[in-house]
């Protein structure tokens, strides 16, 4: 798998970036898994629990952030960023 850094600010970055793995981070973390395979387990059961409504406003969102970018033409975007 290539592995890209990206700026944690980017406008590129996907719902994945900005909302799902905080999400999942401050839920994995109640149950203190102490094991890999306790992490997979808690990373599959809360991914499979998430409300499709949870997913389609972070999806949403991504798309908000996207149409910030076609006014600069794709350039910068800091004076956007809040």
């Amino acid at each position: 798998m290539l592995q890209v850094p990206m700026a944690p600010r980017s406008p590129d970055l996907t719902p994945a970036d900005f909302w799902l793995w905080g999400y999942l981070k401050s839920r994995l973390y109640l149950s203190g898994p102490s094991s890999l395979s306790e992490l997979k387990d808690a990373v599959r059961r809360e991914v499979s629990s998430i409300h499709p409504d949870m997913l389609h406003s972070a999806v949403a969102g991504f798309v908000t952030r996207l149409e910030c970018l076609l006014p600069c033409g794709g350039g910068h975007v800091e004076h956007i960023l809040v």
